[in-house]
């Protein structure tokens, strides 16, 4: 054993979570982000959002090495029903002047999209988000489609 910090831990490594990932974080305003990390498709998440109920969700969806655009509509919306996502790691660029290019990843994602904001990253601009998972900030997308967060539970 000696030189193997713990079961499941290589050598030389201080900690190990695996391919698949996903974080928790709780803001002292009650916001509450379930972070995709790099990662595919993860079951866990739909008790991780029943126990945690995040509001906000930043999603990975490169199609690579992350969740595609597929796979990213279908756990915002069946496992982690946040009230708002923030797209990024697309691994294209993605917006031109602040606008959703056309045919991409990021607008196939937001397009497939039934209920939610979608926050969507630009360059020098702040994003800022209150406790009940309300964002703001210039590349704000409305999704709602008649169906609140409740509904989804």
């Amino acid at each position: 054993m000696d030189g193997i910090p713990g079961p499941g831990v290589a050598p030389g490594l201080t900690g190990y979570a695996g391919s698949e990932t996903g974080y928790i974080i709780r803001f002292t305003n009650g916001l509450t982000v379930l972070w995709t990390g790099d990662s595919g498709l993860i079951s866990d998440w739909a008790t991780d959002s029943e126990f945690y109920r995040p509001n906000l969700a930043v999603v990975h969806m490169d199609g690579l090495f992350t969740m595609g655009p597929d796979e990213a509509v279908f756990a915002v919306e069946r496992l982690i029903r946040p009230v708002t996502i923030i797209p990024e790691h697309i691994n294209q660029v993605s917006t031109s002047g602040g606008i959703v290019v056309p045919g991409l990843r990021l607008d196939a994602f937001i397009s497939k999209l039934h209920r939610g904001r979608v926050v969507v990253p630009l360059s020098g601009q702040p994003i800022s988000c209150d406790g009940e998972g309300s964002c703001t900030g210039q590349g704000l997308i409305e999704r709602d489609r008649g169906r609140d967060r409740d509904d989804l539970h």
